[in-house]
């Protein structure tokens, strides 16, 4: 392979999975973490709210995955398979934590830490805040799904891979999520 070549583009999912299973892991681990790490770190980050902790998941999960990557039983599906792990990770840190404050005020932190920002112009700190307070309350699903298409600009097809939910009801619980928050921000600002 030439230095001017990208290995993350260069083989698929299915293609490295097995390489890794027929114990050539070297390049298609990597492939795999180049690929992932930064989505795995904003689905996880939107159910953590905190950096660090959510770091801290994404080296577990991809840890876990390719430990127990002869358990996958589609190789085209590792990806949502991957995300799945994280999810549960994180699920797992919220449950140990118990404490629905604490989550509300590391939500806090979302505007600056999770790179670009939602078709919903934010004006200011201040809204950015409230933003934040309201996306911690929402149940957890709406939150994620609101995270992986204003955030990672996620399609509602690929969001739905990913939660392993239809389409259509990714598109019911983006609207309800929307309507939820707008609702919230109105009652606030009246």
């Amino acid at each position: 392979m030439s230095p001017d070549t990208n290995p993350i583009a260069e083989i698929s999912d299915e293609v490295a999975v097995r390489q890794i299973l027929a114990g050539n892991p070297d390049d298609a681990c990597l492939t795999l973490v180049r690929r992932y790490q930064e989505k795995l770190f904003r689905v996880v980050f939107s159910f953590t709210a905190n950096a660090e902790d959510a770091e801290d998941i994404c080296q577990q999960t991809f840890t876990e995955a390719l430990t127990r990557l002869h358990q996958l039983k589609d190789p085209k599906a590792f990806a949502a398979w991957l995300f799945k792990i994280g999810r549960n990770r994180a699920r797992d840190l919220i449950r140990a934590s118990k404490s629905r404050a604490s989550r509300e005020e590391r939500w806090d932190g979302l505007q600056t830490q999770v790179s670009g920002s939602p078709d919903m112009a934010i004006e200011n700190r201040q809204q950015a805040k409230s933003l934040a307070r309201h996306l911690g309350t929402l149940p957890e699903l709406y939150r994620s799904i609101i995270v992986l298409h204003y955030w990672m600009d996620e399609s509602v097809q690929v969001i739905g891979q990913q939660l392993e939910l239809p389409i259509g009801t990714v598109k019911s619980y983006l609207f309800r999520a929307r309507k939820i928050l707008a609702q919230a921000l109105a009652k606030e600002k009246s």
